[in-house]
């Protein structure tokens, strides 16, 4: 039946759920999941007693395929499992206020359900719900109203791991294709629209930093709005991990050395093959930046790691001692650069003390100035 909703609940997995604050929120609820089994065999305990307090989304009461038809109650679009925490009373008569809000509005003015799903039309309708009854907590909400204009669920709100598929999930009422990162790593573009969303399967990561943005726009090509979850990453630091940092080589993975950036490094020995490290620079705009490096320091390190820096003059190799100054941002200079993907950081094992390793870790570009006089002629 879940088929005939908006959503589609299909739920394997009810294990790591998150709270999460819907763009359609309508309601709230809060209340222990007991399932009231009429026979208990596994010894598992029915009653879970820390649930979160959670959201009611409006794209949870209406039919996909009756458009003048929405349910209240118990019957919702929902797992079993959850129903077990939203069929309570008093989060009834809060699904109730809003199927009985939203009728209203579609009566008076010729509205089907899913035009409720439209920006403004649906912060008014959120607006007269909360007249009534809460649709937000106060203790975790600054704002009544939810800012965004439409959902993006990452693999079901669960920690993606990198290498491993996962689903992308955009909620946006008048969308019609989306394009998805992670930071800088373009994931897809999907046209495919089911039960309320657009979704874009099979996708995965190869970082474990993780800021995924969906640009929705309309059958037009045009930008109507950008999706947002997770955390921004600074692209202006360059990690071991990152898809901007590549090897030639032999490398050995690390994550011993307690003054490391983050959680790994990478390191090559001077006896090794020729070996190099590259990190791509993120330039976004032209002028001088300094260019910094992350590095953690030990005693079998070289004295002379060789840093060569591609920038818009040339290249120019600094040397650095990696038994000292470690577990800091060490500056190797400032440098001019264009804006035209070429900057880069390359580090090699070309080093004199065979029995020594050089060590990759991170590597930063910070804008100084613009106002760069004829740099381009040298």
């Amino acid at each position: 039946l879940t088929s005939r909703y908006f959503v589609n609940t299909l739920a394997s997995d009810y294990n790591g759920g998150t709270s999460w604050r819907f763009y359609d929120s309508v309601g709230i609820g809060n209340y222990a999941v007991d399932i009231h089994p009429t026979k208990n065999s596994t010894g598992i305990s029915p009653l879970f007693t820390y649930a979160a307090p959670f959201y009611i989304p409006y794209r949870a009461l209406g039919s996909a395929n009756v458009r003048n038809l929405l349910a209240g109650g118990k019957q919702i679009a929902t797992t079993y499992i959850t129903n077990a925490a939203y069929r309570l009373h008093p989060i009834e008569w809060a699904i109730g206020s809003a199927v009985g809000t939203a009728a209203a509005m579609m009566a008076k003015d010729g509205l089907s359900n899913t035009d409720l799903l439209d920006t403004p039309t649906l912060r008014q309708l959120q607006a007269t719900v909360r007249t009534n009854s809460p649709i937000h907590w106060a203790a975790f909400d600054s704002d009544p109203f939810p800012p965004n204009n439409g959902d993006l669920v990452v693999n079901d709100c669960k920690p993606v791991q990198s290498g491993v598929p996962f689903r992308v999930e955009v909620y946006h009422h008048r969308a019609k294709r989306a394009r998805v990162f992670n930071g800088a790593e373009f994931l897809g573009e999907t046209t495919t629209r089911a039960n309320g969303r657009l979704l874009l399967s099979g996708v995965s990561v190869t970082t474990t930093s993780q800021y995924f943005v969906a640009y929705c726009y309309d059958d037009a090509g045009q930008l109507l709005d950008i999706l947002t979850v997770g955390t921004p990453r600074d692209l202006s630091i360059i990690d071991d991990t990152d898809p901007e940092f590549t090897l030639t080589g032999t490398w050995t993975f690390g994550t011993a050395q307690p003054n490391k950036y983050k959680t790994s490094y990478r390191y090559s020995w001077g006896s090794n093959p020729p070996s190099t490290a590259t990190w791509k620079l993120y330039i976004p705009t032209p002028g001088i930046y300094e260019i910094f490096i992350w590095y953690p320091q030990a005693s079998n390190r070289a004295t002379d790691a060789p840093f060569t820096i591609y920038h818009a003059g040339g290249q120019t190799t600094v040397l650095v001692n990696q038994q000292l100054n470690g577990g800091v941002w060490l500056s190797l200079g400032q440098f001019q650069f264009r804006a035209d993907g070429s900057a880069k950081l390359v580090l090699s094992n070309a080093i004199s003390d065979p029995s020594k390793l050089v060590v990759a870790d991170a590597a930063r570009a910070v804008f100084v100035s613009s106002s760069v006089t004829n740099w381009e002629e040298y």
